[in-house]
């Protein structure tokens, strides 16, 4: 049965709308806001003058509107708060700091191993949280996400099992750890998934282009992993494992690997490691190529960029399994860009013959609908869970409520 919906949710809404055009184009005026918004210049000159009463919009000066009449601009004013993104993978620790604009502020990572234990594990995290807390001391802390390496299984309880092949950070629950030691907001998301939000606000933000379902293929050594974004929202499926088609078998006949259920699955075939298998496969027919049984991805990477003929026909093989698992996910989501994650090389070549292989297996109709490229951001997972804590804090109607409890603080102090 449907419901109506109240005044006071209705409020709600419409301040956020016009929170995250703000947040989005930094300088914009009344009218402006009245557009793009479609709401009533009543309703934008109330909630504007709300936020002047909270303190966190200030005018701009003088700005020009798209028919070149000269009107009074408005921006955020919060300069004293920031937002914290942390990555954890299998291989490596980040931890970021942006100002609530998305301006990076500061960056750390550092190696780690999956045979570090649990209380090697905590230590890192909680001394480096520590450190940035103390190094910005006089700012306010909006929230911190957390990317974590998958598989990402949410029950319905909230506890959270993670992670094949890193028994520690299963066992550490890092993000039930970090919300009993912090009073701010605090939330978590497969990694692959955080990606897929970070390219999709990035378009947004340098291209104006929103799309209306995006799809990210991403790799780390053994694993590959996908995030979708439909309508703006993270497709996570019922605990969580929605886009984890490393595990999507692709070869009945194929070899079962470690404790995975499937045989000939697909991150067997197309994640960066598989290049190993197709070196030592074809390496017989090479002699005058410059790797042997015992190079590393790194060294398969120098040697393609090198033009080595060994290491184009392994990233050729890469290429046509991952174009072979883009074309299954077309046919399951039909989304309208895939961006390839930088794991994989960013080369003409390379995405050609991904390409290539989707043109083959697609309907000429699906594969003219899509838009296939690499990806130009480095780790969009930190720069995505700066945007995915925004949006909860705002969707969830807790991005004011912070600063409203912040403004009483001050005001007692």
């Amino acid at each position: 049965m449907k419901t109506g919906i109240n005044s006071s949710r209705v409020q709600k809404n419409n301040r956020n709308l016009i929170l995250k055009f703000l947040l989005e184009k930094k300088i914009c005026s009344r009218v402006q806001l009245a557009k793009e918004s479609n709401l009533e210049k009543a309703t934008i000159t109330n909630i504007v003058n709300e936020f002047f009463s909270l303190g966190i919009i200030e005018n701009a000066g003088t700005i020009k509107t798209a028919n070149g009449r000269s009107v009074t601009g408005i921006k955020l004013v919060l300069d004293n708060f920031i937002v914290l993104s942390l990555s954890i993978s299998r291989i490596c620790f980040s931890l970021y700091v942006y100002s609530i604009n998305g301006t990076l502020l500061y960056k750390y990572s550092v190696p780690i191993s999956t045979k570090f234990n649990e209380k090697r594990l905590e230590s890192i995290v909680i001394y480096n949280i520590d450190e940035v807390l103390l190094k910005f001391s006089s700012y306010n802390v909006m929230g911190l996400c957390i990317s974590l390496p998958g598989p990402y299984i949410r029950k319905k309880n909230s506890s959270i099992d993670i992670v094949e092949g890193f028994e520690s950070l299963t066992n550490l629950n890092i993000e039930q750890l970090l919300k009993q030691k912090y009073n701010f907001y605090i939330c978590s998301m497969h990694d692959v998934k955080v990606c897929a939000f970070g390219e999709w606000k990035n378009f947004i933000k340098t291209k104006n282009k929103i799309y209306n379902s995006l799809l990210y293929i991403g790799s780390v050594s053994s694993g590959v992993g996908a995030g979708n974004v439909i309508n703006g929202k993270i497709l996570n499926g019922t605990i969580g494992v929605a886009g984890e088609i490393g595990h999507m078998g692709i070869n009945f006949n194929g070899e079962k690997k470690g404790d995975h259920p499937n045989r000939g699955s697909f991150e067997c075939y197309a994640s960066i490691n598989a290049l190993l298998d197709y070196v030592k496969d074809e390496i017989w027919r090479f002699p005058d190529s410059v790797l042997n049984d015992s190079s590393s991805t790194k060294d398969i990477f120098d040697a393609y960029y090198a033009k080595d003929e060994l290491a184009i026909l392994a990233f050729t093989k890469l290429a046509n399994m991952l174009g072979y698992g883009i074309s299954n996910m077309i046919y399951i989501l039909n989304p309208e860009i895939c961006v390839i994650g930088s794991a994989y090389p960013h080369d003409e070549y390379f995405i050609n013959k991904v390409k290539e292989t989707v043109k083959n297996l697609c309907y000429s109709y699906l594969y003219e609908s899509i838009e296939i490229i690499s990806s130009d951001m480095e780790y969009p997972q930190l720069i995505g869970g700066y945007y995915l804590l925004i949006d909860h804090l705002i969707e969830k109607n807790i991005f004011l409520e912070i600063i409203k409890k912040q403004n009483k603080q001050q005001k007692r102090g």
